[in-house]
């Protein structure tokens, strides 16, 4: 039988060219690949070195934020220390105070000049911070000790005139404090007081038939520091036996109520008048109240409140 071709034909032999160029094309793409092995060690060990970094930067931020809160805490304490003991006699006299998240301006207090009077005093540093707690305590501890010279401390004018000049905005940082600052007369049943920029005090009388009388007692005068040389005057009320006087800074009141809208002050003054001095209620539910104003607990600015009765 004759032999016959298949139809098969026979590959066609790469070109020598093209195999060289296959070649290069393979080396290259090695060492492309080495060097993105190369660099993806090294990016690796880098961000393994940077995480390490940021951790120990992290424990140390920690540490700081740690000490920078006790320091904030420590300096609550101590305007806390300065805060005065309740009286029972002559006067009853308790309060509430309720420090916001941050380090505030409010301070308070009272004591006898002498045996016949007795100072009342509620301040509000602006804003919050270490700053306005500086400039609080300094002021506080200026009305506690007496410490203006030349002033008689039983007059409140004197007084707030006095610490406007002390207290000058441009030799405080631009920091300014309204201040509510009267002297009770146990001859007379008169308290004589005067107020820098701050709210009026609320008096609950008894009264009859109920409810009892609701006095707010405020003369409008300048913030203490923003006027330079402002003669301050004085305003009297007369206190029957009974009354009972609520003085507070105006973090008791500007309250974002639930409904929508601010709580305002005659508002408060409707609520307090559930606190009469008939039966010295626990005060403390005053808070509640305000508390469900807002729906919530926490105040955004401190809370501070002296209730005497007389």
């Amino acid at each position: 039988m004759p032999h016959t071709e298949t139809d098969n034909n026979p590959k066609p032999e790469t070109p020598p060219e093209e195999l060289t160029r296959l070649r290069t094309e393979n080396a290259q793409l090695k060492r492309d690949l080495a060097d993105m092995e190369l660099l993806y060690e090294t990016t690796t060990e880098h961000g393994e070195a940077i995480e390490d970094e940021l951790a120990e930067k992290n424990i140390a931020l920690e540490k700081i934020q740690a000490r920078l809160q006790e320091e904030l805490n420590q300096a609550l304490r101590y305007v806390m220390a300065l805060l005065p003991e309740p009286m029972k006699k002559p006067v009853r006299a308790e309060w509430l105070f309720i420090p916001s998240s941050e380090l505030g301006g409010d301070s308070f207090g009272y004591h006898w000049i002498d045996s016949e009077h007795l100072a009342v005093y509620l301040l509000d540093v602006c804003g919050h911070g270490v700053g306005a707690a500086l400039l609080s305590v300094t002021a506080i501890n200026t009305l506690r000790g007496e410490t203006l010279s030349g002033i008689d401390f039983r007059c409140p004018s004197q007084v707030l005139t006095a610490m406007n000049t002390v207290f000058d905005i441009s030799r405080q940082n631009e920091m300014f404090l309204t201040l509510w600052y009267g002297v009770y007369h146990r001859a007379s049943h008169q308290m004589t007081f005067a107020g820098g920029g701050h709210n009026p005090a609320i008096l609950i009388t008894p009264g009859s038939p109920q409810p009892a009388e609701i006095m707010k007692f405020l003369r409008p005068q300048p913030i203490i520091g923003m006027v330079p040389d402002f003669e301050y005057r004085d305003q009297t009320m007369a206190i029957t036996e009974g009354s009972r006087l609520f003085v507070f800074s105006d973090g008791v009141y500007e309250l974002q109520k639930t409904a929508g809208g601010m709580f305002s002050l005659n508002e408060l003054c409707n609520l307090i008048g559930r606190y009469g001095p008939q039966d010295h209620p626990d005060m403390n539910g005053l808070v509640t109240d305000l508390r469900a104003v807002q729906g919530r607990n926490a105040f955004d600015d401190d809370f501070s409140m002296i209730i005497l009765d007389f």
